[in-house]
């Protein structure tokens, strides 16, 4: 919400201190543009990103993140350290 809040960045604050400006002046056109932000890195992370990061959605996760006992390998905490035992 750096764009919608009077105090969430310097300029912010000097505007929203003349009393020219209300708190609605401030977070309609902030909301449209976290909005905006949000699809644009979307539609980047999932045309260009691809691309550049080298993602292949079809083959699922890597090893790292599976989930459930889809490998023989388990972790036990020793010493206070999670281990990865197997």
């Amino acid at each position: 919400l750096a764009f919608a809040l009077p105090v969430a960045t310097p300029p912010n604050s000097v505007v929203y201190a003349t009393e020219r400006l209300e708190f609605d002046d401030m977070i309609k056109p902030g909301l449209i543009l976290n909005v905006l932000g949000v699809i644009v890195l979307t539609g980047f992370f999932f045309t260009s990103g691809v691309a550049l990061f080298d993602i292949d959605f079809d083959a699922g996760l890597p090893d790292f993140a599976s989930i459930g006992n889809e490998t023989s390998q388990s972790c036990e905490v020793i010493d206070g350290v999670p281990t990865i035992i197997g």
